[in-house]
């Protein structure tokens, strides 16, 4: 069997379109798809992979909300914003 090639991009594309597409048909049921995140502390690699993730859904549609507590944070203090995200219809 020959081997294929995966063209990555192509694939990330293509996929864009199709979740675009099914981001749409929510909105006409007034349901729009949300994304939380929050970062703790100040890595790098870390912080650019949450940025490209909202990047994205501002591609396709999809709200987005970011947090960002020092490396210091307490649980409790990491606790309150997964709780507040839980508590939002936008995430």
């Amino acid at each position: 069997m020959a081997a294929i090639i995966l063209d990555g991009e192509r694939l990330a594309a293509d996929l864009k379109v199709d979740l675009r597409r099914r981001i749409e048909a929510l909105s006409e049921r007034r349901i729009t798809p949300g994304l939380g995140t929050l970062l703790v502390g100040d890595d790098g690699p870390s912080a650019k992979y949450v940025s490209m993730k909202h990047r994205d859904c501002a591609e396709v549609g999809i709200k987005s909300k970011h947090v960002h507590l020092p490396s210091d944070a307490s649980q409790d203090e990491v606790s309150e914003v997964v709780a507040e995200f839980n508590a939002d219809t936008d995430v």
